[in-house]
């Protein structure tokens, strides 16, 4: 594994790359549903203040963007297809995971900043993408 961090809201977020990561979300079989936003993420206000709050509400305000980016954690096992569903998954798996937190910040942050989704997709990759 690598070790990684991004400096974020004057903040740095830590995170970890690696070739194969594997992880238990819910120890159930449907573990029930929340609450979420219009756009289908879990209500931001739900978390303490702080990156993982900031997080859910990038996720919720870009979530066409979020919707088009890989989730690096290596989350396809549990059924997730994009980071969005990190972002919707009832069990908070956005909330548990550095590498979604940090994805979501950076990918927000960007397009606040008016660069362009493509240039975003491919920063996002070159970022937490694994090596070779």
């Amino acid at each position: 594994m690598a070790a990684n961090a991004i400096r974020l809201r004057g903040r740095t977020v830590h995170f970890m790359t690696a070739s194969v990561w594997a992880f238990v979300i819910c120890s159930d079989i449907g573990c029930g549903s929340a609450p979420t936003t219009p756009s289908g993420v879990l209500p931001p206000e739900r978390f303490p203040e702080g990156v993982i709050r900031e997080a859910y509400r990038a996720a919720d305000k870009h979530h066409q963007l979020i919707s088009r980016l890989r989730c690096y954690c290596y989350c396809e096992p549990v059924g997730h297809t994009s980071l969005l569903d990190c972002f919707t998954d009832p069990n908070e798996h956005g909330a548990k995971c550095p590498i979604c937190v940090a994805e979501a910040l950076q990918a927000s942050e960007m397009a606040e900043s008016g660069v362009a989704e493509a240039e975003i997709i491919s920063t996002i990759d070159a970022t937490f993408a694994p090596p070779g």
